[in-house]
């Protein structure tokens, strides 16, 4: 199995914690007492500091446009911070923060720093992610 292809089935794979974490209340409202809310902002902002890492290892041995070391610890400090603040403020920022994170993307894809296949899957996973999360937040909204 390729590098690339191996990237591709790690990343679906890991949107899929926020796609059940997301869905899972309107069909099993108390699956063992599980506070889903919590699962998903917990999830999320690792998700978004893992993702910030992968700036700091191109920042190391590329020439990027923009300092990613700072740009991808301003990400992984609002997701940090998001666990601290009310349920629909912190999944706000979770999204936020997975914007604020292709953002970057985008300027190291223009900078040709990142193949397109891999920013390709970047926007993908992101539209999942982002998704997910607005499910959650209206979940929060109708109870």
């Amino acid at each position: 199995m390729t590098k690339q292809r191996t990237a591709i089935g790690l990343t679906y794979a890991g949107t899929l914690p926020f796609l059940g974490l997301s869905l899972m209340p309107w069909f099993i409202p108390d699956f063992l007492g599980l506070d889903y809310g919590a699962l998903i902002r917990f999830y999320g902002a690792i998700i978004v500091a893992f993702i910030a890492g992968i700036g700091w290892g191109l920042y190391l041995y590329k020439d990027a446009p923009i300092n990613l070391f700072i740009h991808s610890n301003i990400a992984a400090l609002m997701a940090w911070s998001a666990l601290i603040l009310p349920p629909l403020y912190a999944e706000t920022l979770l999204i936020l923060c997975f914007a604020y994170l292709l953002y970057l993307d985008h300027c190291l894809y223009q900078a040709r720093l990142i193949d397109g296949w891999f920013y390709t899957l970047r926007i993908r996973a992101t539209l999942i992610v982002t998704s997910a999360l607005l499910v959650n937040i209206a979940q929060l909204a109708l109870y």
